[in-house]
Order: structure tokens, then sequence, then C-alpha cells
């Protein structure tokens, strides 16, 4: 009966972080040293890629700025690039 529960109990911890996620809230300011870069960088595109796979992204506004929200898995399986 132990054998049984502590399969159980492993089985369901296993299931469980697999399915779990957390959200993730990125946001920030490009900038550049250089003025005609800077008069560039509004509309650009910033996006998060994940096994090679984008994920989630936003553009940046007038002001430079940008927020990107998206759900990451805890599992440790993945990592994520920012482009």
């Amino acid at each position: 009966m132990k054998q049984h529960v502590a399969l159980l109990v492993i089985a369901s911890t296993f299931i469980l972080t697999s399915f779990l996620t957390i959200r993730q809230y990125i946001s920030g300011k490009i900038y550049s040293n250089n003025p005609t870069i800077n008069a560039h960088l509004a509309g650009s595109y910033i996006f998060v890629k994940s096994d090679n796979k984008i994920i989630a992204g936003d553009y940046v506004d007038k002001a430079r700025h940008y927020h990107i929200n998206f759900l990451a898995n805890l599992s440790g399986k993945g990592s994520f690039d920012f482009m």
C-alpha cells in the first residue's frame, strides 16, 4: 500500500510540474548613443523565442518603450532568447 501511495505522489508531482506555467512580464526602453540610430528605433519589433518559435513580442513605441508578456513553463525544459 505504501508503494502505491508513493508512486501516486511521484506521478502527481510529475504531472503537475509539467503543466505549471508562470506569466513573465518584461518591459524596458531601447536607446543608442548614436542619435541617428535612436531616431529609427521606434517601430522596431522585440520578440521572445523559445525552441526556434516566436512566443511573444511587441513593437517599440515612439518613446522607445516595449512591454512583453508570455507564459514560461516551470519544468525547466527550455530557454528563451530575446531579440
